[in-house]
């Protein structure tokens, strides 16, 4: 990805991106709907605290020694998380912020730093000449998908001993297209558009059911001063209760569908970059096929994992209530027959 992405402990390796994601994105949700829960200067609150989380983005960055890669997967899952969380506007001026900050840090990683992949892509022949050995393991690597042709080689596809440290990993959308060919690369492609399609659909699926209008059926809602989850019912404009299901939900939803969105755009990118030059190169792995072992832990646990504990929570928060007037037998069961009336 560039810059310093992992630190290492003894022989355990610790991926920054992997263990911050989750912590930023939920972040982000949350803040932005107890920021949202507040009759005057919600506007105000809210831009505060997406001010914040867009300073933790390019505090990481810096303190990462310039990973791109990373800080552009947390920067779209941060922009999904709070264009999910947010109910009362949309964050445009937020969003075009982070556009400027994305913009930005590229440019200057480009002009002055000259930042190695970004270089690669954009810096021409010159760019070339000056990181000569990583430009010859890109252009091989993509001759190697080039070779495949629509129906691949197969056993026949031979991976010089430059690239072979990387095929398995980082490089691995090159081999599988010079192996399986253009026809197994577009097979891939639609496994992971019928999958992120569905698991989007469980995520937005996900809504409590509708607050009843008395009080006292609410165990926890949403306070109207303070903007948090409190034991007061939150009334609406239009006169509808909220209880804190609804919120506690709405946190979780923005938070799933912003894992979801950081590990598409994660895909995407790792999808064409290897066979398209003047896309930056990320060192990120396509997950979960890399061979790399934080690739498919990162897959499994962070995204699989963050669903499935949203799904859960949801489930249990919907269940039916089960209390000693539901389990009272019907009068008409247990009435004694008149004489004479059939029975």
């Amino acid at each position: 990805m560039g810059g310093r992405e992992a630190f290492h402990f003894g022989s355990f390796r610790v991926h920054l991106p992997t263990l911050f994601l989750p912590i930023i994105l939920f972040g982000t949700a949350l803040v932005v709907v107890i920021s949202e829960n507040v009759e005057v200067g919600w506007l105000k609150r809210r831009s505060y605290a997406l001010t914040s989380i867009l300073g933790v983005l390019v505090l990481y960055y810096l303190l990462s020694d310039g990973d791109h890669g990373g800080t552009a997967v947390m920067g779209f899952g941060v922009l999904v998380s709070m264009w999910a969380a947010s109910k009362k506007s949309y964050p445009w001026i937020f969003t075009a912020l982070l556009f400027v900050v994305i913009v930005s840090v590229t440019y200057i990683a480009t002009v002055y730093f000259e930042h190695q992949r970004l270089a690669l892509a954009w810096g021409g022949d010159e760019g070339l000449l000056k990181f000569f050995d990583q430009a010859v393991n890109l252009r091989t690597a993509r001759d190697l998908a080039r070779a495949g042709g629509i129906f691949g080689l197969y056993d026949g596809l031979y991976v010089p001993s430059t690239v072979s440290m990387n095929i398995y990993n980082d490089l691995v959308t090159a081999y599988i297209a010079g192996f399986f060919g253009l026809l197994g690369l577009f097979v891939i492609a639609v496994a992971y558009f019928l999958f992120y399609t569905r698991i989007v659909a469980i995520v937005r699926g996900l809504a409590p059911a509708e607050a009843k209008s008395k009080p006292e059926n609410n165990k926890m809602s949403v306070s109207l001063k303070r903007g948090t989850f409190s034991q007061t019912p939150k009334l609406q404009q239009d006169g509808s209760m909220v209880d804190g299901r609804q919120e506690r939900m709405r946190v979780l939803k923005a938070y799933a569908l912003g894992i979801i969105g950081a590990f598409l755009f994660q895909f995407v990118w790792v999808f064409t970059a290897t066979l398209w030059r003047r896309l930056p190169f990320t060192g990120l792995d396509l997950q979960p096929i890399s061979a790399s072992v934080i690739s498919v832990l990162s897959f499994v646990i962070s995204l699989l994992g963050s669903v499935t504990v949203v799904r859960n929570i949801y489930l249990s928060s919907n269940e039916p209530v089960v209390t000693s007037s539901n389990l009272k037998t019907p009068k008409d069961s247990t009435r004694v027959p008149r004489r004479g009336e059939l029975v």
